[in-house]
C-alpha cells in the first residue's frame, strides 16, 4: 500500500456501513445515507468494498478490490449460482468463520430481507434461506392491501397474544411472526448439528436477541469482519 487508510464498505439495500482496516482489528463501524457523505468523511483512502447493489460505485470510490463471486475465498463455497450470491452473504459467513473457525454456524442477518446461512466445521458454505424483513412485512401489508396503514419498526415489541387495534393486530403478526420463523428455523438447523453456533448481525431491534431462544453471538462487525479478511486472504498489507 502507498500509506493511504484502507476502507472497508458494505453498501447493503437500504444503509452504508465503513469502517477503517487494521493489520488484525477492524475499526468502528460507521454509518452513511450515500456515498458521496463516507467519501467526505474518509479522505483520500483505498476501498475494499462489498456491494449488493447494482449501482455503479466507482465513480465515487477509488478502490481497488471489490468482492465478487470469482474472487479467491479462505472458504469453499457449495452452492449451484455463486454468480447470483450475495457478496454480503458469503462475507458475513467468512465473519462469523473467522471468529468460530471449524464449528457449524448459522449467520442469521437482518437487513431488507432476513438470510439464515450454513457454514460448516469443515469450512464449507452450504447455502441458506432468504425471507422478508420487518420493515418489508410493514411495507408489504401496506401496499398490498386497500385499508392498512404504513407501519414501521421501532419501538417496544408486542407483547401481548392478540392485538386490540389494527396496528397492534399488525405489529404482532410482523414481529412475532419473524421470532417464531426464526425459531422454527434454529430448531431444524439444531436437530441436525449439536453444537451449532449461532451468529446474529445486521439491523435488529435491540433486545430483539434475547427473545430466540438459542446460543447466539450479536455483533455488528460481522460483514465488514469477513470482508477484512477475504482482503487479507487476497492482498495483505
Amino acid at each position: 500500500m502507498d500509506g493511504r487508510k484502507v476502507i472497508g464498505v458494505d453498501i447493503g439495500n437500504s444503509s452504508i456501513k465503513a469502517a477503517e482496516f487494521h493489520a488484525s482489528e477492524v475499526g468502528e463501524v460507521q454509518r452513511f445515507d450515500d456515498l458521496t457523505s463516507l467519501v467526505a468523511f474518509f479522505e483520500d483512502a483505498y476501498y475494499v468494498v462489498c456491494t449488493v447493489s447494482k449501482a455503479d460505485h466507482r465513480q465515487f470510490l477509488s478502490h481497488e478490490f471489490t468482492l465478487h463471486h470469482t474472487t479467491p475465498l479462505p472458504l469453499k463455497v457449495d452452492y449451484e449460482t455463486p454468480q447470483t450470491l450475495g457478496m454480503d452473504r458469503v462475507a458475513a459467513a467468512v465473519g462469523a468463520w473467522t471468529l468460530f473457525p471449524y464449528t457449524d454456524i448459522l449467520v442469521i442477518d437482518s437487513g431488507t430481507c432476513i438470510t439464515y446461512d450454513l457454514v460448516t466445521a469443515d469450512g464449507t458454505f452450504r447455502g441458506g434461506i432468504i425471507s422478508p424483513g420487518l420493515d418489508m412485512r410493514y411495507r408489504a401489508m401496506h401496499e398490498f392491501t386497500s385499508g392498512l396503514p404504513r407501519l414501521y419498526t421501532g419501538g417496544e415489541p408486542p407483547a401481548q397474544l392478540v392485538g386490540k387495534s389494527t396496528e397492534s393486530c399488525m405489529r404482532i403478526g410482523a414481529e412475532q411472526g419473524l421470532k417464531l420463523e426464526i425459531q422454527a428455523h434454529l430448531e431444524s438447523f439444531n436437530k441436525k448439528y449439536d453444537r451449532l453456533q449461532v451468529v446474529l448481525t445486521g439491523g435488529w431491534q435491540p433486545g430483539f436477541e434475547s427473545n430466540i431462544k438459542a446460543s447466539i453471538f450479536a455483533g455488528s462487525k460481522i460483514v465488514l469482519g469477513g470482508l477484512h479478511a477475504i482482503w487479507k486472504f487476497n492482498e495483505g498489507y
